[in-house]
């Protein structure tokens, strides 16, 4: 079952050049013979050079993305890493913060509920003791936090203070009482 092929068409499919072009006006017939046999032999070494060419193309475009995903994975370590540092300085903030508040007899929660922990920092995150002095004071008029009253040492002279247990009796102690 072989099929018969016009021997003309044969033939242009093997010449495909400005001739065949000048034969394809002359016959409308086979202006479309020529231009279909151009387009077989064009297409025919084409598919090999596409190939070629769409084979850089996604080995290009793998190696682009997989440049991106390492790109963005990075990225979202950096902000990960960022985050962390991010509490580490706001704990370190806090603990000096309370450490400042203790001075004032003013609580961290009673201060962080008046707003006042944003303003006592410098621009540069570094804590600015007389802000603190003055939102302390502020907080505590505004919740009534009583300070509390320096006394002088009512212990001073004393071997015991007021309330202390007394030192601890040995066994001999005890056996002396006895008799």
């Amino acid at each position: 079952m072989t099929e018969q092929t016009d021997p003309r068409e044969t033939a242009q499919d093997r010449t495909s050049g400005p001739q065949d072009a000048q034969k394809a006006q002359d016959d409308p017939r086979g202006a479309q013979e020529a231009t279909s046999a151009q387009e077989r032999t064009h297409e025919g070494t084409r598919p090999a050079e596409d190939d070629a060419e769409d084979a850089q193309e996604a080995s290009e475009l793998r190696k682009l993305r997989k440049e991106a995903a390492a790109r963005r994975t990075a990225a979202r370590e950096a902000r990960e890493e960022a985050d962390g540092l991010r509490a580490q300085v706001t704990a370190l903030q806090d603990a000096q913060l309370k450490q400042q508040l203790a001075e004032h007899y003013v609580s961290f929660d009673a201060f962080t509920a008046a707003g006042a922990r944003d303003k006592v920092f410098n621009d540069d995150g570094t804590l600015n003791a007389d802000a603190v002095a003055k939102e302390a004071a502020a907080v505590a008029q505004r919740f009534g936090v009583m300070r509390r009253p320096a006394t002088p040492d009512s212990n001073i002279g004393r071997e015991t203070p007021p309330g202390a247990p007394e030192k601890p009796h040995s066994w001999a102690d005890k056996i002396r009482s006895r008799d």
